[in-house]
């Protein structure tokens, strides 16, 4: 299975509007390659190894599927959009922006396209500096020394300044941030579960996922759908119930959100609502349209009531009945009395 790996990276600029450069490489990083995780200060620092004006770094960093190779070529391509023009010379120039991958993982590569870690990262107080802020716990993959320790064994005496700018990370511009439970809904095999995995990894939320795999009756029920549709219905009821209620409950000690590949209060319904035809009259069937929220003044704490709206053929005269219940069991008795 692939894995995400992270990377860090450093962007520099020394030409026009620093800051205005270093911003609009974090939007066109965010809209074409990943959103990033952490961005760390601005720091400013004098040219190093030529004349020119100071500069303005940061380190930040993000999740990916890419390769380094692939994302190595879309920083150039970033840097031409921004007007960057690279010289063939290997020497150092100033430069309108300079996007760099630092670390990817603990990964070691070696080619004449890409050199990972990258080569001069531990003799610059302006790639250590902003990267110990946003990740002090790093272990260089090569030295195995830490970004720490690295830093204090630097013996160049660099100017630096923390300029305390702090950039804006358009991630945090996103709506999902208001939200604590998110579901993603479609057809078996449309994408459900990918899709909430790059959004729980782009937005560093907790990702819950449908056991299928360890359900009992999902074997049977492959053998003899007739026998065991019920029964492996209900067991992915009851495994969905526990597993969100556990999920939601540590959601609340953490304050943090939740993306998942399927919607807890529907399955619900329509598990019960399928038990229902089964167990009291299975020759009729009771369809599940919808249901929407509303608050209940009259519960304490101003709990949500659920409004689940059921068709059932028994109920010629009533062609769809309501019932305001946030009580699954509530549905069986509706069943009996139709």
């Amino acid at each position: 299975m692939e894995i995400q790996k992270k990377y860090h990276i450093s962007i520099g600029s020394n030409i026009g509007n620093r800051i205005k450069n270093i911003q609009e490489t974090i939007d066109l990083i965010h809209s074409r390659i990943a959103s990033l995780l952490s961005i760390s200060s601005i720091y400013e620092t004098e040219s190093i190894g030529f004349e020119g004006d100071d500069f303005f770094n940061i380190c930040a960093s993000f999740n990916s599927f890419k390769s380094p190779h692939f994302i190595m070529n879309e920083f150039l391509e970033i840097e031409k959009l921004l007007g960057r023009v690279r010289s063939k010379e290997k020497k150092y120039t100033s430069r309108i922006i300079d996007i760099d991958i630092l670390l990817v993982d603990d990964m070691i590569i070696k080619s004449e396209e890409l050199t990972i870690p990258h080569k001069e990262m531990c003799n610059r107080r302006f790639v250590l500096d902003p990267l110990i802020e946003i990740d002090p716990n790093i272990i260089h993959p090569v030295n195995k020394m830490s970004i720490k320790e690295i830093l204090n064994s630097l013996e160049s005496k660099q100017k630096i300044q923390n300029k305390e700018i702090i950039l804006q990370n358009p991630a945090h511009k996103a709506s999902i941030n208001n939200y604590s439970y998110i579901a993603i809904e479609g057809n078996i095999g449309s994408g459900k579960t990918s899709l909430s995995k790059l959004i729980s990894s782009d937005f560093n939320t907790k990702l819950m996922l449908e056991r299928f795999i360890d359900n009992p009756f999902l074997a049977k029920f492959y053998k003899n759908p007739k026998d065991f549709a019920f029964k492996l219905e209900m067991s992915f009821l009851a495994d969905r119930y526990q597993q969100t209620n556990e999920d939601l409950s540590q959601l609340n000690f953490f304050s943090q959100n939740i993306i998942s590949d399927y919607d807890i209060h529907k399955s619900a319904w329509e598990d019960v609502a399928r038990a229902a035809n089964e167990h009291n009259d299975p020759g009729h069937f009771t369809t599940f349209i919808g249901y929407e929220f509303t608050t209940s003044t009259n519960v304490e704490g101003g709990n949500l009531h659920r409004n689940v709206i059921f068709n059932s053929s028994k109920a010629p005269i009533r062609p769809w009945t309501r019932i305001d219940s946030i009580n699954p069991e509530d549905l069986w008795t509706w069943q009996d009395k139709l």
